[in-house]
């Protein structure tokens, strides 16, 4: 459109803004190119023509006209403002921050340029500069939420949890109803496990903004923790029925699903990850762990490939992977892939030392040092490996918790220690790693039993605890193992479920069980003779003389089945569907224990089937 001519340089600027602010750029800029024709140097227009060359997507233009008006009047704080979102906006932070930082020194009380300023050097970790910025505005602005939250967030990001939740808490107690103080809080509570205040944190942003996908998905993720496992489901239904394309959520809900034996629902929830989101790595791996308990192995070894060609460091999927590989006897790979156990996100306890790891090299002149991880069961089955070792040459260390210590004495070649600081040593080697230094597969697994063997003195004492009239079979029993097992749900029973047995005439049962199940002897099943000796057992070593008194022991997959079956006594593991790695698939029997029968489930959760089983067997046996 044709331009009044009239009017002062003032009024002109004036009509270009209004132009400007009302979104008609080209008529603004008219107005400005003709204010630099009768002013060529009036920095305004110039800084105003570059703002709309911002708003236009054409940067270096837009760069080339702000800093003309830099050099005109270079104390105007909005024109260094306006040059640094230019170079934001071309990816330039490091000139972004300098321009910042210019305004934050022409105006050293604006709030406004301190958060921009620290945002900018947040997103490029400059962590500490960030909250230098935001601590000056929290001083300038005691009671400014944004500055608060802002400033949680940067201590979050540099690992001051603590501080950043202080920050986020100032905030929320300055403004109830700011959802993102309340989210931030909530997600970084849960992050140092103070898992209940985080819930409380979260359903209060909830409150605020109920439609909100994210923080029921973010809800989930705690409650899972806190094993509020159907509450989980229930927020991550509600996440993608809000947000039917979260791809995230659906997963997380697949692997809540199996979790609980939802098994069909799992495997339909993750599958719609996939769909939403191909090659999505933890989507595939809980697909793959949904099909394990469909007993469709293959099809779940392939999906766990297929996440680590998208993700080849995925613990998570190399972990599951190594699970199925060992389980169908693919031990070479397996063993490899077993390896990962360290980085899952919660890893097993990794000790650290300076002392290299030992890679199956000579060990003469050498000391090592092996370490227990994980169970109790883990270490009983592999302490087997500590002869081997010692016949190399190397005088064997171990490190053992003290429930363990008094048996492990009767390992050949080790050495028990219980306390720190350790004996001087060479090298070392977590207990778990042996196999895949030893090379042990099918015809290689090292099955002398016994290798572990009770104190004559103690079996002696339980001799006379477990003497009973007449010549009965005596049968140990144990129904279930440590609660916070991932897969207790699915292994352990009650002690009722083993009712079967008392149609059964001859033997006498001895609970075996420890932990708060044992209580579960006080009331065995009508017609049981149930003997409950464990208020005199300390440790595994009186366990172990107490099962050498015994004729049979019939337990679950706990550290008993590993115990009774590292003495060689005979043992008869109940074992879930899908089972454990190390029992292989579809044998009644155990190549790492040759006195073991195995009785497995047939479909998930059902142990009538082989609870008879045992129970025929035993009928047999008397």
């Amino acid at each position: 459109m044709p331009i009044d001519q009239s009017g002062s340089d003032a009024q002109l600027l004036q009509k270009g803004i209004d132009h400007h602010n009302s979104g008609q750029l080209v008529e603004a800029e008219a107005i400005y190119r003709q204010i630099l024709s009768r002013e060529p140097s009036h920095s305004d227009a110039i800084h105003l023509i570059g703002v709309i060359a911002v708003q236009g997507g054409k940067v270096d233009l837009a760069i080339d006209w702000i800093s003309r008006a830099i050099a005109a009047n270079p104390a105007k704080p909005v024109y260094h403002d306006s040059l640094a979102e230019a170079y934001r906006r071309m990816g330039q932070l490091d000139q972004t921050a300098v321009h910042l930082r210019r305004v934050v020194e022409l105006e050293p009380e604006s709030i406004d340029a301190l958060n921009k300023l620290a945002f900018v050097l947040r997103e490029m970790g400059r962590f500490n500069e960030a909250i230098a910025a935001l601590s000056s505005a929290s001083r300038l602005e005691p009671n400014h939420t944004e500055v608060h939250n802002n400033l949680g967030v940067c201590l979050r990001d540099a690992g001051r949890r603590d501080e950043a939740i202080r920050e986020f808490s100032h905030a929320v107690r300055l403004k109830p109803d700011y959802v993102d103080a309340c989210s931030n809080l909530g997600k970084t509570l849960a992050a140092v496990g103070r898992n209940d205040e985080a819930i409380a944190a979260l359903k209060q942003a909830i409150g605020i903004d109920p439609n909100n996908a994210k923080l029921h998905h973010s809800l989930g993720l705690v409650l899972v923790k806190t094993k509020q496992i159907e509450e989980a489901i229930r927020s991550w239904r509600r996440t993608v029925a809000l947000a039917p394309d979260f791809a995230e959520a659906y997963s997380d809900l697949g692997n809540a699903l199996r979790a609980t034996g939802q098994t069909d629902d799992a495997i339909e929830a993750c599958r719609q990850a996939l769909q939403l989101r191909p090659g999505y790595a933890m989507a595939a791996v809980n697909l793959g762990r949904a099909l394990i308990e469909k007993g469709r192995d293959d099809e779940a070894i392939a999906l766990y490939r297929q996440a680590l060609m998208a993700e080849p460091d995925n613990a998570e999927a190399h972990w599951h992977l190594a699970g199925a590989l060992l389980r169908r006897c693919d031990f070479d790979e397996g063993w490899r892939e077993f390896e990962w156990r360290w980085r899952l996100r919660r890893p097993a306890p990794r000790r650290s030392f300076t002392q290299p790891e030992w890679d199956g090299g000579d060990l003469q002149g050498r000391t090592i040092l092996l370490y227990c991880e994980q169970g109790f069961g883990d270490v009983i089955q592999f302490i087997r490996y500590v002869p081997l070792v010692a016949k190399l040459g190397a005088p064997v260390i171990v490190p053992a918790p003290s429930q363990l210590a008094r048996l492990l004495q009767s390992v050949p070649g080790a050495r028990i220690v219980t306390n720190d600081p350790l004996p001087p040593f060479d090298l070392q080697l977590p207990l778990l790693s042996l196999p895949r230094v030893f090379n042990t597969g099918l015809q290689t697994i090292p099955a002398a039993i016994p290798y572990l063997h009770p104190d004559p003195l103690l079996v002696d004492q339980w001799k006379l605890k477990t003497s009973c009239p007449g010549n009965g079979m005596k049968v140990g029993l144990a129904w279930a193992g440590r609660a916070t097992h991932p897969n207790d749900r699915n292994r352990s029973i009650s002690l009722q479920r083993l009712s079967p047995l008392t149609e059964i005439n001859g033997p006498v049962f001895f609970s075996l069980q420890k932990g708060e199940p044992a209580a579960q002897a006080i009331n065995p099943p009508a017609g049981m003779k149930l003997i409950d000796l464990v208020a005199d057992v300390h440790d595994f070593a009186d366990t172990a003389a107490l099962i050498a008194n015994l004729d049979l022991v019939i337990t679950v997959d706990t550290a008993i089945a590993h115990l009774a079956g590292a003495m060689g006594k005979a043992v008869w593991v109940l074992l879930p569907f899908p089972s454990d790695w190390r029992w292989l698939l579809n044998r009644d029997d155990s190549p790492w224990y040759p006195t073991m029968r195995l009785f497995r489930q047939a479909q998930p959760g059902d142990w009538a089937a082989p609870i008879l089983q045992i129970a025929t067997a035993l009928r047999t046996v008397i």
